[in-house]
């Protein structure tokens, strides 16, 4: 699936937004996402969404490495973009 990479921020954002029940527009984007009301439950639900949502599978271990709304954010851009790039053929 291609997005741009404001079309991928805007969705993260939002998701992130229903996540935490509220609008994450004054929060510290290099804070942990624990300070939005985000608990360890909710970020499973949150990574769901954002995979559902821009058509893309984040692992574990990437997942596991996120605690900042700017982490997910460049998770998710470096994600899609990966996604988008062709195969090189063999």
């Amino acid at each position: 699936m291609s997005e741009g990479t404001g079309s991928v921020r805007a969705t993260v954002l939002g998701a992130i937004a229903e996540a935490a029940r509220t609008a994450p527009r004054g929060a510290d984007p290099s804070g942990p996402l624990e300070d939005l009301g985000i608990d360890s439950l909710e970020f499973v639900s949150l990574v769901q969404m954002v995979e559902d949502r821009l058509g893309i599978t984040l692992s574990d271990q990437d997942a596991a490495a996120v605690v900042s709304v700017e982490d997910l954010l460049a998770l998710c851009a470096t994600t899609v973009a990966r996604a988008d790039s062709p195969t090189p053929p063999l």
